[in-house]
C-alpha cells in the first residue's frame, strides 16, 4: 500500500501564507516554533514551519497514481508555487507499507513522470515501511 503528501516548509512564511498565495487548504500544518509533541512542553520546537497535502487515489496499490495526482496540483497552480518557491522546499513524500501479498518492495515511476517533477525544484523521499516479521 503506498501514501504520498505534497510537503512544504520554509523559514519565512508561515502555514497561512502558503495557504493564502497557493489558494489550497493543507490537510496538516504546523508553525515554526511549535512543539513537535504537545505531550512534552518543554521539548524540541519546530525549525520550520510546515504545511503538508495528502495525494488523493482510489488505488492505494500504485505510487505512481499518488505522484501524478501530486505533480498535477503543482503544475495547475505553477504561477501561485513560482511566487513562494524562493521561500519554500519542495518535497512529494512517498510512503510504502508493505503487505503480505506484495513484499518484493519495488516501486515504479516513468520516466514521463520524473521528468514532471523537474517543473520546480522538488525532492522525492521514498520510505519503505517493512512487513512486520511478527505477521509472518
Amino acid at each position: 500500500m503506498y501514501k504520498a503528501s505534497l510537503h512544504m516548509t520554509s523559514k519565512k512564511l508561515s502555514p497561512q501564507q502558503i495557504t493564502d498565495t497557493l489558494g489550497i487548504i493543507p490537510d496538516r500544518f504546523h508553525e515554526k516554533g511549535s512543539l513537535f509533541s504537545k505531550r512534552y512542553p518543554n521539548g524540541k520546537r519546530r525549525e520550520v514551519s510546515s504545511w503538508s497535502l495528502d495525494g488523493k487515489s482510489e488505488d492505494a496499490s500504485c505510487l505512481e497514481v499518488y505522484v501524478e495526482q501530486l505533480i498535477s496540483v503543482i503544475e495547475s497552480n505553477s504561477s501561485k508555487f513560482q511566487k513562494i518557491i524562493s521561500d519554500c522546499e519542495i518535497e512529494i513524500y512517498c510512503s510504502f507499507f508493505a503487505e503480505e501479498d506484495d513484499i518484493s518492495g519495488s516501486i515504479f515511476l516513468s520516466s514521463d513522470l520524473i521528468e514532471r517533477l523537474t517543473i520546480f525544484p522538488i525532492n522525492l523521499t521514498i520510505v519503505m515501511y517493512p512487513l512486520d516479521t511478527e505477521d509472518l
